[in-house]
């Protein structure tokens, strides 16, 4: 069981968002190919006003980089894999084994003590 694994990207899909003032903005999407090579099925647009510009190859060694997390007992075996971030091939990338103990920590601390977490969290 890894604790940190890599999908690539594939494509991303670059859209035409509209916001509730009328306003529009840019976005993007990555198109990933997961471990098993099988495509994420992930919703590319949130509203139905959004639009697809188009679409573009990733760059080649681009990547979605997952973390192991535990489960609420602790246990790896049922865990989750979440997302840590990017990588890019030429990049100053992060140690994503740090990232992830940093973040499991965090949900951790949160997880023992939400009470008060309540009023920081809504900052």
């Amino acid at each position: 069981m890894e604790l940190i694994v890599k999908d690539a990207v594939l494509a991303m899909v670059i859209i035409k968002i509209k916001h509730g003032d009328g306003n529009y903005s840019v976005g993007s999407h990555p198109i990933v190919g997961n471990t098993d090579m099988f495509n994420e099925s992930d919703e590319v647009m949130d509203e139905a006003e959004d639009e697809i510009i188009t679409v573009l190859p990733a760059p080649e060694g681009t990547f979605k980089v997952l973390g192991l997390f535990p489960d609420t007992d602790g246990s790896l075996d049922s865990g989750e894999y979440k997302e840590l971030g990017y990588e890019f091939k030429g990049a100053s990338n992060p140690d994503w084994k740090e990232i992830r103990e940093g973040r499991v920590e965090s949900e951790r601390r949160r997880n023992t003590h939400p009470a008060q977490n309540t009023t920081q969290d809504k900052k």
